[in-house]
């Protein structure tokens, strides 16, 4: 198959490990309010069990944490820093304290949320698959909310929308 594909990628730090510069990316998760919901209270729980937060990040963020997985192998980094944010006062949405931070491999990390890049470039294929047919435009892919289906809409050319 002759399919180029140009992927953006960014890089967030380099950090020096042992007289190396290791290329990183930084990502944060911010605590959502451990009251509410049966959430974790970082503070109390992220030196003892940091494993078990990251287990219920890893649950209620599957998407997000799985495409800073993507981009971060994508982008050929070879760290990738997690920091643990919580909010100095619960009323308080603007102030925040960063409690802990982990480093991981990308590709272990990837394997422990169970992310095969070989199933993420697929998808992708799959998507360019259907793209290459058409005529040259704009088009919208919609996620049904109450069904596993993807739609395919053309958007017309002289419409306003703004892609972001």
């Amino acid at each position: 198959d002759s399919t180029s594909v140009v992927v953006r990628c960014s890089l967030d730090a380099t950090v020096q490990s042992r007289g190396q510069e290791l290329m990183s990316t930084v990502r944060v998760l911010n605590e959502f309010d451990s009251r509410l919901q049966g959430g974790l209270d970082y503070r109390k729980m992220i030196e003892n069990q940091r494993g078990a937060v990251l287990a219920t990040e890893i649950k209620n963020n599957a998407f997000k944490i799985a495409r800073w997985a993507c981009c971060a192998l994508l982008a050929g980094t070879e760290q990738i820093k997690l920091g643990f944010a919580a909010r100095t006062h619960p009323k308080d949405p603007r102030n925040h304290v960063l409690v802990a931070t982990q480093g991981y491999k990308p590709k272990d990390f990837a394997a422990q949320i169970n992310l095969k890049e070989e199933n993420f470039l697929g998808v992708l294929k799959t998507f360019v698959d259907v793209l290459r047919p058409l005529k040259e435009g704009k088009y919208l892919f919609v996620k049904d909310p109450a069904k596993p289906v993807l739609r395919l809409y053309a958007v017309p050319a002289e419409s306003e929308v703004a892609f972001s």
